[in-house]
Parts: structure tokens; C-alpha cells; sequence
């Protein structure tokens, strides 16, 4: 019996490799049925996390979604790190989430390296955080970058497609902060 060419084989191998996969999306739709937001992402370690777990400790944080195709990203994140630097240690924190999917994690890390990139970083698949990002902004997600600003209680307040000036994230959080 011949197989088809266009047909992949399935070694033990093949689906070890795509088992972790298949787990956090399977997590991920249990938690979106159960009306959860931020599924759908590993830390670099593979870990199923979300980003509510890095607001709530009287910090500002902002988190630039990217991907490593994105020649617009490579303009921002050495800024980016450089805020990072700047800030982490007083009132914001910057947190990436590359949507390019767990099975590039090689490529996310060959990126961050040859960009500089010195915020920490999770993955997300593009699909599922579409499906976030629409259930908590109301909104389409454009593209890459786009940013997400969460109050330092983990409320998300702003939501900004496209590349953004740090002074402007700055001055946006000195009034929230204001107002608050």
C-alpha cells in the first residue's frame, strides 16, 4: 500500500514533540469556555501561565505582543528594553508575548537575542490570543506590535495597535495614575 506524498508519517517522535502543544490548547478552550482571559500561554520553559500572574505587585505593566517577522518589533524592542531597564525596578514593567507559537521557540529565542530584547517573554499561539485580545478589547487584533496596559490590580485599560512612543506610554500612565 503506498501513501500519498502529501501525507506526514506519525512516529512516536512527531507526536511527542506535538503533545505539549495539544495539551495547552486543550487547556486553553477549557478555560475560554469557562470565560477565563490570557490563555493560551507558555513561558519560555514551556510552562502554562497567563498575564494576569504578572500584574497585581503595585506595578504598571505593559505588554508588547510581536512576532519574529515583524521588522517594525525590531525598530522597538531595543527601545523597549532600554524602558525595561529604565523602569522595572519602580513602577512598570514591560512583558513580551511572541505570537508566533510554541513549535517556534527556537526562532523566538534566536530573535530576542539577535534583537536584544531584555524583558521577559511568553508564547502564544496567534489564533488563540486573537480570541483573547477580541474578548477583552472588543477589537480585532491588527497586527504586530500592539500594546496592552494593565493598572498595577491587573485591569486592563488600554489597548494600542501599532508602534508607540515611550514618552507617550509614560505620559498615558502619569494620567491614569492621576485620575486613579
Amino acid at each position: 500500500m503506498q501513501t500519498p506524498s502529501n501525507v506526514q508519517s506519525r512516529t512516536p517522535m512527531t507526536i511527542i514533540v506535538r503533545m505539549p502543544l495539544l495539551i495547552v490548547l486543550l487547556i486553553s478552550l477549557n478555560a475560554l469556555a469557562a470565560g477565563q482571559q490570557n490563555v493560551g500561554l507558555v513561558d519560555m520553559a514551556g510552562r502554562v501561565t497567563n498575564i494576569e500572574s504578572h500584574t497585581g505587585d503595585d506595578k504598571w505593566l505593559v505588554v508588547m505582543l510581536w512576532s519574529i517577522t515583524c521588522g517594525i518589533c525590531a525598530r522597538e524592542v531595543p527601545v523597549y528594553s532600554d524602558f525595561h531597564d529604565e523602569h522595572k525596578g519602580r513602577d512598570i514593567k514591560l512583558l513580551g508575548v511572541a505570537l508566533d507559537g510554541y513549535g517556534k521557540k527556537k526562532a523566538i529565542e534566536d530573535t530576542m537575542r539577535r534583537w536584544g530584547m531584555r524583558f521577559p517573554t511568553l508564547i502564544a499561539d496567534l489564533g488563540l490570543f486573537a480570541i483573547n485580545y477580541k474578548l477583552q478589547t472588543g477589537e480585532q487584533l491588527l497586527g504586530t506590535p500592539t500594546f496592552l496596559i494593565y493598572t498595577p490590580k491587573g485591569k486592563l485599560v488600554a489597548n494600542n495597535p501599532g508602534p508607540m512612543r515611550t514618552s507617550a506610554l509614560v505620559d498615558y500612565i502619569a494620567k491614569r495614575r492621576a485620575r486613579e
